[in-house]
């Protein structure tokens, strides 16, 4: 199975959670086993989410929640690989959502 893990970092602070992408994009970095680390500019959304959509499977940290609502956004296209949101896998466990602060 094909998989890239994503995370973006946002260009201004979340004020409303149910409208993440008002942040911004400021920049990504995604690591997939044959490209290794990428960094991808708020500028490269377009080719972020192209090359989103051309793997089998993202992972990544609430990007249910904030990264993929974010890039499909701005991109202006929906994200359809599956995903595997460790913050979602961590809180069911728990039975609570955990920041990485």
């Amino acid at each position: 199975m094909d998989f890239v893990v994503v995370d973006i970092e946002a260009a201004d602070l979340v004020e409303d959670w149910s409208q993440p992408w008002l942040a911004g994009m400021g920049s990504a970095v995604s690591y997939h086993p044959r490209d290794l680390f990428k960094v991808w500019a708020s500028s490269e959304v377009d080719q972020l989410a192209a090359y989103l959509n051309e793997t089998d499977l993202i992972v990544g940290y609430a990007i249910s929640h904030y990264d993929l609502p974010v890039i499909e956004k701005l991109a202006g296209v929906p994200i359809k690989p599956a995903r595997y949101d460790l913050c979602e896998f961590v809180a069911k466990g728990l039975n609570r959502r955990v920041r990485l602060d």
